[in-house]
C-alpha cells in the first residue's frame, strides 16, 4: 500500500483491488499479490523524476469504470496529476445508475484534490497556474460540470457531487475532453492489456 500511494502509481489499481479481499482472501488473491511483487522486482529501475520549477502547471486526468465490480456494482474512480504529484484508485461511495454519474463522481473527487493541492502548494510558497486543466473522457460529465441543470435526468445526483461545477464556475478548473485511449487515469480504473499498460 505504501508503494502504491507514494512511489508506484503503476500498481495502484492492483493494490486497490487486492485490498478489498484482505479479510476474506483465498489462494487466487495470494497468487495475484505475488504477481504484483514479482512485477515490482522486475521493474525496480522504473521511477518518478521531478524537475524544479518556480511555477507549477498541474494537468489532471480523471476516469471511472462503470459498475465493473460484480459483487456490489460500485464503480472505481481514478485520477492523476502530471507530473505525477498525486494519484488514486478507489471505489466510489455509491452505486451509480449510468456512466455519466460515475464519471461525474470521479470528477468531484478530483476537484476536492485540486483544492487540497492548491492550498498545500500555497503553504509551500509555490505558485500554481489557474485554471487547472482537467481531462475527462465522458462528454456528458463535462457538460454537466459546465451547466449543472437540475432536470429530470440529473436531479438524482447528490448535491455533494456538484462540487466540480462550483470550481468550474469559479474558474479554478477547466475541463476538456480527452479520448479514452489518451486518458492517463485509465490505468487507475481497470485492468489493462500488457501493451497498453
Amino acid at each position: 500500500m505504501f508503494l502504491a500511494r507514494l512511489t508506484r502509481p503503476d500498481i495502484a489499481y492492483a493494490v486497490s483491488k487486492l485490498s478489498r479481499y484482505k479479510h476474506r482472501y483465498d489462494g487466487r488473491h495470494w497468487l495475484a499479490a505475488k504477481k504484483v511483487l514479482r512485477y515490482l522486482q522486475g521493474t525496480m529501475h522504473i521511477g518518478l523524476h521531478y524537475k524544479a520549477n518556480n511555477v507549477l502547471k498541474l494537468i489532471g486526468f480523471s476516469d471511472s469504470d462503470y459498475a465493473m465490480d460484480k459483487y456490489d456494482r460500485r464503480s472505481v474512480s481514478g485520477y492523476a496529476f502530471l507530473s505525477l504529484v498525486t494519484w488514486t484508485s478507489q471505489k466510489q461511495p455509491v452505486v451509480t445508475c449510468c456512466s455519466t454519474k460515475a464519471e461525474y463522481i470521479a470528477l468531484s473527487v478530483v476537484c476536492r484534490e485540486i483544492v487540497w493541492l492548491t492550498k498545500h502548494m500555497k503553504e509551500l510558497h509555490l505558485d500554481i497556474e489557474l485554471p487547472i486543466l482537467m481531462h475527462v473522457d465522458n462528454q456528458s460529465a463535462i457538460k454537466l460540470a459546465y451547466k449543472p441543470e437540475f432536470h429530470k435526468r440529473t436531479k438524482y445526483i447528490d448535491v455533494r457531487f456538484h462540487y466540480a461545477s462550483e470550481l468550474v464556475a469559479e474558474k479554478a478548473v477547466e475541463i476538456t475532453h480527452v479520448p479514452t485511449e489518451n486518458n492517463k487515469a485509465d490505468i487507475f480504473t481497470k485492468s489493462l492489456q500488457k501493451g497498453k499498460f
